[in-house]
């Protein structure tokens, strides 16, 4: 009994801890690091992907390059 009296405490000390340290986001919101900048590298970075792989993924040359 005394171990249930025991677990059922810390369960309830570490899920106020958290309440209360642990910062909550709903869900699908943006990280809060994410900059518009990097948003765009991100979109950038898929384009060159994109066009990497619509001219069947070269090993060399430009778009290559780009995509790396």
């Amino acid at each position: 009994m005394a171990i249930n009296n025991f677990y059922e405490r810390l369960v309830e000390v570490l899920t106020c801890a958290a309440r209360e340290s642990i910062p909550l986001m709903h869900v699908g919101s943006i990280k809060p690091y994410w900059t518009e900048e990097l948003q765009q590298l991100k979109e950038d970075s898929i384009q060159a992907h994109t066009a990497w792989v619509d001219i069947d993924k070269p090993r060399s040359g430009l778009i290559n390059k780009l995509r790396l």
